[in-house]
Formats: C-alpha cells, sequence, structure tokens
C-alpha cells in the first residue's frame, strides 16, 4: 500500500522493508516492497503512483559524509518498547528528531521469532543468518563486519556494552563462529581485531 501526499518530493523504498522518510513537508506514511532503489517523486499533490519515467529518475539530494558513526543497539527494543517510552515521557522522544526513520522485517534466515546472534548479524553484517549464528551466513561462512570494515578503513574504532564482552550482540561485530555458547572462541577471535577499545560489564567475562 503507498500513499502519496502534496509536497512530498522524495520518499526512498527498499526491499522487505518500510522506510518512514520524514522531513518539513511530509504528510502521509509510505509503505514499499520494492527492490533495492531509490526512487524520487515530485510535489504535485497527485496520490496516485508515478509512471516508471519519473520513479526511474536518480535522486539528486547530496549528504554530507559523516565523520564519525555511533551505533546504538536497545536489545529487544521494538515498536512496543518505543510506545511505553513515549506514552510515559509526555508523547515525545528525541527520536522525534531524527530526519530518516526506518524498520526492518526481524526475523533471521530460518526462523520467524529471531534472536540475539541472528540479530546483531544483520545489524553488522547485513545479512539474515540462522538463529545462534555470529556474522557467519547460513553456510557458515564468515561475513565482514561494519567494525572490521572501519578498521580496514583506517578509522578508530571501539565497542561498549552492558553485557558481557562475548555476548552474542556485541560479539556479532568481532568475533565469527557458528554457535554464540562458543564464549571461548568468541574471546579468541577479538584477539585478531584491531579495534581500539573495547568494555564489557557483569563480574565475568566468560
Amino acid at each position: 500500500m503507498q500513499r502519496y501526499c502534496k509536497n512530498v518530493t522524495r520518499q526512498t523504498l527498499f526491499s522487505d522493508s518500510l522506510i518512514f522518510y520524514n522531513d518539513k513537508d511530509f504528510c502521509g506514511t509510505i509503505f514499499g516492497y520494492r527492490s533495492h532503489c531509490l526512487q524520487s517523486y515530485p510535489s504535485t499533490g497527485d496520490r496516485t503512483a508515478p509512471s516508471p519515467a519519473v520513479a526511474a529518475v536518480e535522486p539528486t539530494i547530496s549528504y554530507p559524509i559523516a565523520r564519525n558513526i555511533i551505533l546504538l543497539i536497545g536489545d529487544g527494543m521494538g515498536l512496543t518498547q518505543i510506545s511505553a517510552g513515549l506514552y510515559s515521557n509526555d508523547d515525545y522522544l528525541n527520536l522525534e528528531r531524527f530526519p530518516v526513520v526506518g524498520l526492518h522485517k526481524s526475523h533471521s534466515s530460518n526462523n520467524l521469532v529471531t534472536d540475539s546472534a541472528a540479530g546483531a548479524t544483520a545489524f553488522s553484517c547485513g545479512v539474515k543468518t540462522y538463529n545462534g549464528a555470529i556474522a557467519v551466513d547460513p553456510d557458515t561462512m564468515v561475513l565482514r563486519t561494519i567494525l572490521e570494515e572501519a578498521e580496514q578503513r583506517g578509522k578508530a574504532t571501539g565497542m561498549v556494552t552492558s553485557s558481557t564482552i562475548v555476548h552474542a550482540t556485541p560479539a556479532s561485530f568481532i568475533a565469527h563462529v557458528k554457535q554464540r555458547s562458543m564464549y571461548e572462541d568468541i574471546a579468541l577471535d577479538f584477539l585478531d581485531t584491531e579495534i581500539d577499545f573495547f568494555v564489557g560489564g557483569g563480574k565475568k567475562i566468560l
């Protein structure tokens, strides 16, 4: 289902995703399931879909390159938790200040209900995998993480977590193992990374 509104000049649609592009003129919500592409829509006020010729136009909006990236993960956080925070904070959250807000389907490759390992691998590598997998694909092949890519580009990297450092969520950014319960192997993988700083919580390391 798609709805087009007056003064909506650009929306971003990804396959298997729901993207909400919010700007000062935005007045609607778009639900899209298209192959990975960007589409531009004219500000005509027409609520019908654009012609293929218009949809094929490349977007001209450019954004400055970010100097620093901070990825915050609220483990288990979803729309229910966000809504609860919204209602308990006088119907306002700083999340609403973000110019772009996106949603994704959280299922793993082998289960409708994901776990921390598969969910974090999707975040760190952009690939869906089976529950329990740490930065490996469904065939247990090693995947490159965003943290490893940053290291290869000479960027300073770090990770801070309130869980143990070998927990599935932080591990999926550094380690590559078949199962999240392989804590010793996960810890050894930390020795093979160039990460500049990492710290975990809890009294026990393993």
